[in-house]
């Protein structure tokens, strides 16, 4: 017993004489650094700990992909400001480098279509305001192939929606002045008597605007109907009436003349020919020459007879004679006017 009680104190006065080996903490330390850089967002930091695990402990995967995540997040912070500073070359060039070098990840995926995308954009931007439907359709055209890539922002698809809108606004304001002038020349050949000059032009304005209100109003006249007449149309409505006043019933003319009546002013020229052709009145003719004389527009030779036709003249002779009076002068200056308006018009 005593034997047995000495030897148990010989070996614990033995174990109390060893060293105890010291626990190697560096890399817990170091995993720590790593970690409290990263949430401090501080990537020089961060890649220095994680380097020195790679130091205490040799092939460390946690370190390698750490570092790798970081380069690439130091990637996306580089590609970002070089768009602030809107070096879209700069940024090609980076792209290029990091492709070559073989890190790019998911974080740079959106960055490429970006330079070409927005250098079309400032393009685009710097070609406003925009006057001409046809330099904005062809901007637009030119920047269609970026939309998709543009559209992420919801700032660029309100400013997309809008020049859309312009672009709707200026076809419409341009296809009424192009309206404008087609009837512009409408009258004035049917003052004048210009028949060909008034087809060409009629022609052309039903290949570029077939569903104008011109030509409703012309139809419904033709179906024996009386057309609606709005504020902006009463020239429209007169140049339709007097194209077609040879095709109309009598009933029909008088039904229209009683709804241009009341906007005569706004009728144009072709309102005071209707006029005078409906009721034939010496000062309706008159006005429509003063009126002819204004705007530098000729009278037919037709409109002049009929005018003459409505004078008393004592002097009128049953045929012409050597020595011409008033009506046989008027007579022959309106068949010049017919022949300088078909000599035009070949």
């Amino acid at each position: 017993m005593k034997l047995c009680i000495f030897l148990l104190l010989f070996l614990l006065w033995g174990c109390s004489r060893r060293e105890t080996v010291p626990y190697d903490n560096r890399r817990s330390l170091a995993l720590l650094d790593a970690c409290e850089a990263i949430i401090a967002d501080d990537n020089t930091a961060a890649m220095a700990a994680l380097q020195q695990m790679e130091i205490i402990s040799g092939q460390d995967d946690f370190s390698t992909e750490t570092q790798l995540a970081i380069s690439r997040r130091q990637d996306f912070d580089k590609a970002e400001e070089l768009l602030r500073q809107r070096d879209y070359q700069g940024l090609r060039l980076f792209l290029a480098q990091c492709k070559a070098s073989g890190r790019v990840g998911a974080e740079l995926d959106g960055f490429e279509p970006l330079p070409d995308a927005l250098e079309q954009l400032e393009l685009f931007r710097s070609r406003m305001p925009w006057e001409r439907s046809s330099v904005l359709k062809d901007a637009l055209e030119e920047l269609e192939p970026h939309v998709a890539t543009l559209s992420a922002s919801p700032a660029f698809v309100a400013f997309h929606q809008e020049q859309l809108a312009t672009l709707k606004r200026l076809e419409v304001k341009e296809a009424a002045e192009r309206a404008q002038g087609f009837l512009a020349r409408m009258e004035r050949a049917q003052v004048a008597g210009a028949v060909r000059d008034y087809e060409e032009a009629r022609q052309e304005f039903r290949a570029d605007q077939p569903d104008h209100r011109f030509f409703q109003m012309e139809g419904t006249l033709l179906k024996g109907g009386l057309p609606t007449v709005k504020n902006g149309e009463e020239t429209t409505f007169a140049v339709a009436l007097v194209a077609n006043w040879a095709k109309l019933k009598g009933g029909l003319r008088a039904q229209a003349i009683s709804t241009l009546k009341p906007i005569m002013v706004h009728a144009g020229i072709c309102g005071i020919v209707a006029n005078a052709l409906q009721f034939g009145a010496l000062e309706d003719y008159e006005a429509l020459f003063l009126a002819a004389r204004d705007v530098k527009c000729g009278v037919s030779g037709a409109l002049v007879r009929q005018y003459m036709g409505k004078l008393n003249l004592s002097d009128k002779p049953a045929r012409l004679t050597p020595w011409p009076g008033i009506y046989e002068t008027v007579e022959l200056i309106s068949k010049q006017i017919d022949t300088q308006n078909n000599q035009e018009q070949q």
